[in-house]
């Protein structure tokens, strides 16, 4: 007949058996306490979900100067009687074409962008035509239409592929400068249309002169009302302050203006809407 005998040691439970010893010990106890993990979002990568919604308005992101207008090479001329050109015809074209440049992308000068407080004309709009592949260079050089959005007309201008490329390396970040500017133009609404709602891409009168970088986060804001005091004697307008409505990034940067997408708003977003810091 054996003998069992059962020692409680402590935290330990060992069972004498002849022969055999068996020891039961408890896990340690782990004491846990809260942490917190950092992430710097000035730094933080941009979303595909962003980068996608950005994408399709780079392509119209597009800004010229007199200067720049001047330097680019024009459509001069067509074939035969021909007096536009679709996908995969000819067309000639005056200026400087080079021969190390197999592409370019035709664009037709638009409207002004005007600054609405100095009345300064910012840059000119270049609204995408089409792209063309040089055939020959001379004077007149022969180019054939590659891809097509609209005929392309006398007078597009034709800008390498080396100035159009799109930047989606940035990060989205406050913005470190003091900014103060307005939205002067919606884009996609020239006939006219002055509002804009969450994911419009909109033109800023402020750029690279006032500090504004790629990635720059901007509060919106109402340019706030004029009303009447109707208690006080003088009756004199009081200038109500602007209301905060939204916020945009900024995605194209020029020396004098800029293109931001909104990314939230609780109300309709204007042409002359104010710009700033968060």
């Amino acid at each position: 007949m054996f003998l069992k005998r059962v020692i409680i040691v402590g935290l330990c439970l060992i069972v004498a058996i002849p022969s055999t010893v068996l020891a039961f010990q408890r896990e340690p106890v782990v004491k846990l306490s809260p942490q917190v993990r950092v992430s710097n979002i000035a730094t933080a990568p941009m979303s595909k979900q962003l980068e996608n919604l950005i994408k399709p308005f780079l392509k119209n992101a597009l800004v010229a100067d007199i200067s720049d207008l001047n330097r680019y090479p024009y459509v001069v001329a067509f074939p035969g009687k021909s007096i536009t050109a679709v996908t995969g015809e000819r067309f000639y074209a005056r200026g400087s074409i080079l021969a190390t440049m197999p592409s370019y992308r035709i664009v037709r000068s638009g409207g002004a962008y005007v600054d609405p407080q100095t009345k300064e004309t910012l840059g000119y709009a270049l609204n995408p035509i089409g792209k063309a592949n040089v055939q020959e260079v001379g004077d007149p050089s022969t180019l054939v239409v590659a891809n097509l959005m609209l005929p392309v007309a006398i007078g597009d201008r034709l800008i390498p592929s080396t100035e159009t490329r799109m930047d989606l390396s940035f990060s989205p970040h406050v913005a470190t400068a003091k900014i103060s500017g307005q939205i002067i133009a919606i884009l996609g609404t020239e006939n006219g249309f002055n509002q804009a709602g969450k994911y419009s891409a909109v033109v800023l009168n402020q750029g690279a002169q006032a500090g504004v970088q790629l990635g720059d986060i901007l509060t919106i804001s109402t340019p706030g009302k004029t009303v009447s005091d109707s208690v006080d004697n003088v009756k004199k307008p009081v200038k109500l302050p602007g209301e905060r409505i939204g916020e945009l990034i900024v995605f194209k940067v020029y020396e004098r203006l800029s293109f931001a997408l909104i990314t939230e708003t609780s109300g309709n977003v204007q042409v002359q809407d104010w710009v700033g810091n968060t």
